[in-house]
């Protein structure tokens, strides 16, 4: 048997992944954070929101640190963010997700990347409510020319695509009078292309049917008052993973009722 092939390889490389993943899923947690704040992403390096203290490495270590530290700054006490090591572990196992559900290395490369893109942009959500162009726009681009270079998905699967997300959300946008935001619609942009068109509505649909069904819990459950604006990446990154857990095969079932081909 190749090493490759062995078990104790696919069980380093796991690790490995996993680990790679979540010190990712750190870094895009902070360049969330620090762009809607109109920070730099690079100065300061990392440190205590409360006191400012610069960290140490063995405070910057993924999922661990928050747990050896018990969530709190070790100098002024304060109490840190479980948003970090929720983002740590997401960034983890989507890694570890994408490298045995994806068959080759250009899509494991290329869906890296997107949930990448997603995870920074759940993360400026809930910070601000805002998806920035500065993240938007650029990464439609390179997930076009990922698709032009590198042909993971046809050309014209990806355009169709780009247009249904956008389309489809500025059209929410308008309807609902500003309520959903045109940030989402440029996110969709790379989303279409990722997904394509058909993947980019189910996603939607997915998308939608979690906001709803959280957001109705926590409004009667009083944490959401009413009328309250509520982020809807984060739901959005949901619809995307469900709609690569299971989405082609549903999206199969029901165009062969409507004897429509997927091609």
């Amino acid at each position: 048997m190749a090493f490759a092939d062995s078990p104790l390889f696919a069980v380093f490389l796991s690790i490995y992944v996993f680990v790679a993943g979540a010190f990712f899923g750190s870094f895009l947690n902070v360049v969330g954070m620090r762009i809607p704040r109109g920070e730099s992403i690079i100065f300061p390096g990392s440190h205590c929101d409360l006191c400012k203290r610069p960290l140490m490495f063995y405070e910057l270590i993924p999922i661990l640190s928050y747990g050896f530290l018990r969530g709190t700054c070790r100098t002024c006490g304060g109490r840190v963010s479980a948003k970090h090591v929720v983002f740590e572990t997401l960034a983890g196992v989507l890694a570890l997700y994408t490298l045995w559900h994806e068959p080759t290395w250009t899509l494991r490369s290329e869906w890296w990347l997107f949930w990448g893109l997603l995870l920074v942009t759940s993360s400026t959500d809930l910070e601000a409510m805002i998806v920035p162009n500065v993240i938007s726009y650029p990464s439609a681009a390179l997930f076009l020319l990922i698709c032009v270079v590198l042909h993971p998905r046809s050309i014209s699967d990806a355009l169709l695509g780009m247009a249904v997300g956008f389309l489809l959300i500025t059209g929410i946008h308008l309807l609902s009078k500003g309520k959903m935001g045109l940030g989402d619609a440029k996110l969709y942009l790379s989303i279409g292309i990722v997904l394509g068109p058909y993947g980019t509505l189910f996603s939607l649909i997915a998308a939608s049917m979690l906001g709803t069904l959280i957001g109705y819990s926590l409004r009667f459950s009083g944490r959401l008052k009413p009328r309250q604006a509520i982020p809807f990446v984060p739901f959005i990154a949901g619809g995307v993973f469900l709609t690569s857990l299971v989405g082609s095969p549903v999206i199969d079932w029901y165009l062969h009722l409507l004897h429509v081909s997927p091609q």
